[in-house]
């Protein structure tokens, strides 16, 4: 029996970057496929939910070989004169963004901005 996953699911969204980018495997020359945004989120508390999914769901295609995805870049704004917010988000290549981290933080973990090894770390989708 598999464990069910947390909701909001944002597999589709990531899926649609991907597309905007023409494919998997379709990455520009730094690893990115497209950049989407999220609107009409209700406040901030909602808007932090999907940035932490978009996270856990390119984690979850990756891990079970769907999709090399990661996210390399998901920011919150203030969008509209109601108080609603949205996240624009891109989608990259799972091995450019390690070789980015690589080139970026070296080889040792402690350096990075997140512990890639602990699931339990309550930083560990936020992105870096």
């Amino acid at each position: 029996m598999s464990r069910q996953r947390k909701e909001p699911i944002t597999d589709s969204w990531i899926w649609a970057a991907v597309q905007r980018g023409g494919g998997l495997d379709n990455y520009d020359a730094e690893g990115h496929y497209g950049t989407l945004v999220i609107n009409f989120l209700a406040n901030r508390r909602e808007a932090q939910e999907y940035k932490s999914s978009l996270y856990r769901c390119a984690h979850y295609l990756a891990r079970t070989g769907q999709a090399p995805v990661s996210i390399s870049k998901a920011d919150i704004e203030k969008s509209g004169l109601m108080g609603e917010y949205k996240i624009t988000f891109q989608v990259s290549d799972k091995e450019k963004a390690k070789e980015y981290m690589v080139r970026t933080f070296g080889t040792d973990l402690g350096n990075y901005p997140y512990d890639p090894r602990n699931g339990r770390d309550p930083d560990h989708y936020r992105g870096g």
